[in-house]
C-alpha cells in the first residue's frame, strides 16, 4: 500500500493503534490524552485536530465506518469485561526440575478485589515430575505447604474460599499509615463505595486476619526468612513464637538505617538485641543517642484467663475459640478441672447487669434451688460456650435495631501494649510487649 495513505503515520501498525485508541477512549474529550500517550509511545508528532481528518480519510482507504466500528468494539469490551477472570501460579515452569507445569485443577473462588467482590476462576498447575502442585501464592511439596519466597503473589489466599487482592491490602496499609484508618473504618468504606458492584460484603474480621498475614509474609520475604506455610487464623500464635527473631531483625535493621543515615553512633549488645547502648565521641560529656520511650495501646492482644497464682495471670494468646492457651485449655498446669467445668445443675445464663462497682453480673438458671442466682463475672467468664450462647442471643434480640452491648466482653483481660524506642531523627529502634501498662519497669526492661 502506498506510503502516502498511513501519513504522517509510518507503517500499518501505527495506522491500526491510532484507530485502536480512538475506539477506546471518548476522543470527544480525551483528544490531548490520546495523542499524548501516542506520541509518546509511537515516537510520533500528530496534533490533536488531526484527529478527525485522520479518522475520515483511514474510513475512506480502508473501507469502513467508524461510528458502526466504535459501536461494535464497545459492546465487544462489555462482553469481555463480563467474562470469568481467570488466575494462574506466577509460575510456568517447575521451581526444582524445570520442567514445564500441566495444567491440575481450577476453582472458582470469592475474591476481595479494588472494585469490590466477585467470583474469580483459580488454576491450580502440577510438575508431572516431581509432583509438586501450584497454586497462586503457595506450593505443595511432600504434603506441606510453602509460599514463594522470592516475592509476594498479586493474589493471597485467606481460606480455600475467600482470596483478597493484594493492592487492595497495599491500598489499607496506606491508609493505615497515613490516615489511622481502623479495619471497621475502612470495611465500611469499603461496602459503601462498592455496594452496587460487590456480591458480597467485607467482613471486618477477616481484613485484619489477611492484613497481617500479609504484613507478616512481606517482612518474611524482605529479609528472607523460612516461606514455610502459617494458617491466618493462627497469626497470633505464630507472632508469639517468632517473635523474639522479630524484633532482633528490626533492631538489626533500624540500628543500620540510622548508623548509615543519621549522625548519631550507638551500637545493640552483644549479648541482647533489646539493649542499647549509648556510644560517647571523645568527649564523654556529649551525648550523642537520646532515646524517647514510649507505649503504643493499640498494639493489644488478648490474653489466656487461666490464673496461676493469686492475682497472677498467664501471659500466652488463647487458642481459637477459647479463652484459654493451649496449655491451660486442658487445665494441666497448676488448675483442676472442677475450676473451670459448669456445675452439673447449671443450665443457662439468661441476663446480665453492670454494676457500677462490682463490675458485671450475670443472672444464671439452676436445676435445683435457688433456681436464679446473680454471680459475678469472675465466676462464669470461664465458661465460654455458655457465654458464646448467651451473646448471641442478646444481639440477635430485635433485628431492627442494634443490640450489642460494646461494654460486654467476656475477655477483657489483654495486653497493655507496646513500648516504644525512637530517636530524634524518626527511626524506632525497638519495641518490646508490656503485660499490663506504661511504667519504669517496662522501659528498664527495653534498656537492660
Amino acid at each position: 500500500m502506498n506510503q502516502e495513505v498511513f501519513y504522517p503515520l509510518k507503517s500499518i501498525g501505527e495506522v491500526f493503534s491510532f484507530i485502536f485508541g480512538c475506539v477506546k477512549v471518548d476522543i470527544e474529550h480525551e483528544k490531548e490524552t490520546l495523542v499524548d500517550n501516542f506520541n509518546e509511545i509511537f515516537n510520533s508528532n500528530i496534533n490533536f485536530h488531526e484527529i478527525e481528518p485522520l479518522l475520515s480519510k483511514f474510513c475512506y482507504f480502508f473501507g469502513f465506518n467508524y461510528k458502526e466500528l466504535s459501536e461494535k468494539f464497545k459492546l465487544l469490551d462489555d462482553k469481555l469485561n463480563a467474562r470469568k477472570n481467570f488466575v494462574y501460579p506466577p509460575v510456568k515452569n517447575c521451581l526444582f526440575c524445570n520442567d514445564s507445569l500441566i495444567f491440575y485443577e481450577a476453582k472458582e473462588i470469592l475474591t476481595y478485589t479494588k472494585n469490590g467482590s466477585q467470583i474469580m476462576t483459580f488454576s491450580k498447575f502440577k510438575c508431572s515430575f516431581c509432583h509438586i502442585i501450584y497454586e497462586i501464592d503457595r506450593y505443595l511439596i511432600r504434603g506441606e505447604w510453602f509460599y514463594y519466597s522470592e516475592c509476594l503473589s498479586n493474589y493471597i489466599y485467606l481460606s480455600s474460599y475467600i482470596v483478597f487482592e493484594r493492592s487492595l491490602l497495599e491500598n489499607l496499609n496506606v491508609h493505615i499509615i497515613k490516615n489511622n484508618v481502623s479495619f471497621k473504618g475502612f470495611t465500611d468504606a469499603y461496602n459503601e463505595g462498592h455496594k452496587n458492584v460487590s456480591i458480597k460484603p467485607l467482613c471486618r474480621k477477616r481484613l485484619s486476619e489477611i492484613w497481617f498475614t500479609y504484613k507478616i509474609r512481606k517482612f518474611n520475604v524482605k529479609f528472607g526468612l523460612e516461606n514455610s506455610y502459617f494458617d491466618p487464623k493462627f497469626t497470633e500464635q505464630y507472632l508469639q513464637n517468632n517473635i523474639s527473631e522479630f524484633i532482633a531483625i528490626y533492631s538489626n535493621y533500624w540500628t543500620e538505617k540510622h548508623l548509615s543515615e543519621c549522625s548519631s553512633k550507638f551500637l545493640l549488645c552483644k549479648n541482647s538485641s533489646k539493649v542499647i547502648k549509648q556510644i560517647f565521641y571523645k568527649n564523654l560529656t556529649n551525648l550523642l543517642l537520646k532515646v524517647c520511650f514510649d507505649g503504643n495501646q493499640k498494639c493489644r492482644r488478648l490474653r489466656c484467663l487461666a490464673e496461676i497464682q493469686p492475682e497472677i495471670f498467664c501471659d500466652e494468646t488463647p487458642v481459637l475459640e477459647s479463652y484459654f492457651c493451649i496449655k491451660h485449655k486442658e487445665n494441666t498446669v497448676n488448675l483442676s478441672n472442677e475450676e473451670f467445668s459448669q456445675p452439673i445443675d447449671f443450665d443457662s445464663i439468661i441476663d446480665h447487669r453492670n454494676q457500677a462497682s462490682k463490675g458485671y453480673e450475670y443472672k444464671l438458671k439452676f436445676d435445683s434451688v435457688p433456681e436464679f442466682r446473680w454471680m459475678p463475672e469472675s465466676y462464669v467468664q470461664k465458661w465460654p460456650n455458655a457465654l458464646n450462647i448467651f451473646l448471641k442471643k442478646i444481639n440477635n434480640y430485635s433485628d431492627s435495631e442494634c443490640n450489642v452491648e460494646k461494654d460486654l466482653c467476656y475477655n477483657k483481660r489483654k495486653t497493655g501494649a507496646v513500648v516504644t524506642g525512637i530517636i530524634s531523627c524518626g527511626i524506632l529502634l525497638h519495641f518490646n510487649e508490656i503485660l499490663k501498662g506504661e511504667s519504669l519497669n517496662s522501659v528498664r526492661e527495653s534498656v537492660h
